[in-house]
């Protein structure tokens, strides 16, 4: 997976975990958090490759139908846009940090 992908992934998971299995998170999150192959996974997880490969494949099209359907990604993009946008031109370099540090916290 390529770091675009991998990062889209990561930050699909953070917003949609709690709607996949404590499996699925386990295994997206070895895989996409901690760089672990699919045969480190299958071999933590007790279960074949291709098994982890299928569960891996399903619960990344899980995460990408979720914001298909919910748009949170992208309303929360549009937000940290559009504030960045009005920040910008009214406060100082610090308030504007402390302002993307929240944001950045409400989305974790």
């Amino acid at each position: 997976m390529n770091i675009e992908k991998t990062l889209k992934v990561s930050r699909l998971l953070c917003v949609y975990k709690s709607l996949l299995t404590e499996k699925q998170q386990e295994v997206v999150r070895a895989y996409v958090d901690y760089n672990g192959s699919l045969g480190e996974i299958a071999e933590q997880f007790g279960v074949s490759r291709q098994g982890t490969f299928d569960l891996l494949k399903r619960s990344i099209k899980k995460l990408e139908e979720y914001e298909k359907k919910l748009k949170i990604c992208q309303k929360l993009d549009k937000i940290y846009d559009s504030v960045i946008k009005t920040t910008k031109t009214s406060l100082t370099k610090n308030e504007q940090e402390a302002i993307i540090e929240t944001i950045k916290q409400l989305e974790e």
